[in-house]
């Protein structure tokens, strides 16, 4: 099987936690063996260390935070992490060794105006560029038509708002070659691909399509 094939009967499915409210924003660390995700709901962060001899997860919970939507180790660092909660972005030092929380430093906030609003998916490009959306939250949870953005992120300043008036940022990823983005806006099932300078990060001409 190659490796941009996926056979359905190859899979296996299991439960690697214990139930939690809103799983969000995975991230493997291939040279730790380490899975990185959080619950968006419960403001908390997870780390999940995989070993045959027993898995080990550990969590930190950001207080006075209502939302987390991604968290992403900074490269060359060894634990060092860009925390996306509410409508800020933090860089976070989570020691390895013993599962603390000693560092918390605010790096941006966006939507100024917005205060509903919170970050939501978010995925670093082959150059370490941070791209993370916000939606805008009400208080029943429900989300808003139009209401967030897609930001771009380089070295932790803020590059430029890439997509405007989007309801619930998802789905980014760009193809094998680097020549494509891709984006979903999950409310209105709209799927987006566009043309992709991975030197510049700019976007180009876009193409939709809806699901039905």
């Amino acid at each position: 099987m190659s490796n941009k094939e996926c056979s359905c009967s190859a899979l296996k499915i299991e439960a690697l936690t214990s139930p939690i409210q809103h799983g969000e924003g995975p991230h493997w660390d291939q040279k730790k063996n380490v899975l990185y995700f959080v619950d968006t709901f419960q403001a908390t962060a997870y780390r999940l260390k995989l070993d045959p001899a027993g898995n080990k997860l550990e969590h930190q919970k950001l207080e006075g935070r209502d939302s987390i939507g991604i968290i992403v180790p900074i490269k060359n660092t060894i634990d060092e992490f860009v925390i996306a909660a509410d409508r800020y972005l933090y860089r976070l030092t989570w020691r390895d060794y013993e599962n603390e929380i000693v560092g918390l430093t605010q790096i941006k906030m966006v939507d100024e105006e917005k205060h509903k609003n919170q970050f939501n998916d978010g995925k670093a490009d082959a150059k370490g560029r941070l791209w993370i959306g916000t939606l805008t939250r009400e208080e029943d949870l429900s989300v808003s038509n139009n209401g967030g953005a897609l930001y771009r992120f380089d070295g932790g300043k803020l590059v430029s708002k890439q997509i405007d008036n989007t309801s619930i940022s998802n789905g980014i990823a760009w193809s094998s070659d680097n020549t494509r983005f891709y984006f979903v806006d999950t409310e209105t099932r709209d799927v987006i691909e566009y043309e992709y300078d991975s030197q510049s990060g700019e976007l180009g001409p876009s193409t939709y399509k809806r699901c039905s």
